[in-house]
């Protein structure tokens, strides 16, 4: 019998009036949760209002699903895509690509200060730290979907995954749990650097 781990998880986690509900779009509402909730009881020390608290966390998922799409549309599957470009908006049989979550963001946060007449810097080296934690469970989601997978491995914690041969390492796991080691990194220094020097910003970047 087997001491490895299996990968069978569904993708669903749940139907809501017949409506399913994924796994990874699921942990991507806790890190959007996550955004508004370090926003709202961070507010008077960046000087926010309610409504800018949620403004900010709206613009932030809206650019973090667009970038994060069309990076993976555009980069990893364009060739699919030409050949059936209404599926584009099929959300649910798509993926996010870390490089567009990330730009979509920038860009959405950039939007938002523009707008909003504030500071990028100061505003960005707030959100690293809930923009670290929704990387860490996005990653969470990439595990339970079957991506990040990595090379064989014969460890106690290696998974087996339908269709391919031997244990794994759950790469997706290990890139959670050390982004979530940078989410408390980052805490730190806000605390000794507060937001508006850059140090935050620089740190998550590096």
């Amino acid at each position: 019998m087997s001491s490895y781990f299996i990968h069978d998880y569904p993708l669903e986690m749940m139907r809501i009036i017949g409506v399913p509900i994924y796994w990874y779009g699921a942990v991507y509402s806790i890190g959007f949760l996550g955004i508004f909730l370090w926003l709202y009881f961070r507010r008077e020390k960046i000087g926010f209002s309610r409504r800018e608290v949620y403004e900010l966390t709206v613009f932030a998922a809206v650019g973090i699903l667009i970038g994060g799409r069309a990076f993976d549309i555009a980069v990893y599957e364009l060739d699919y895509y030409r050949q059936h470009p209404l599926e584009t908006l099929n959300w649910w049989k798509g993926g996010l690509a870390s490089p567009g979550v990330v730009i979509g963001s920038a860009a959405a946060v950039i939007v938002f200060c523009w707008y909003r007449n504030k500071s990028f810097v100061r505003i960005a080296d707030e959100l690293v730290v809930p923009a670290a934690f929704l990387f860490a469970v996005g990653r969470i989601g990439n595990f339970l979907e079957g991506g990040g997978i990595g090379a064989q491995a014969d460890l106690p914690w290696a998974f087996i995954y339908e269709d391919l041969a031997g244990p794994r390492h759950p790469v997706a796991l290990y890139e959670s749990a050390k982004t979530l080691f940078i989410v408390a990194i980052l805490i730190l220094i806000l605390r000794r650097y507060p937001a508006g020097n850059g140090v935050s910003l620089g740190v998550f970047v590096l």
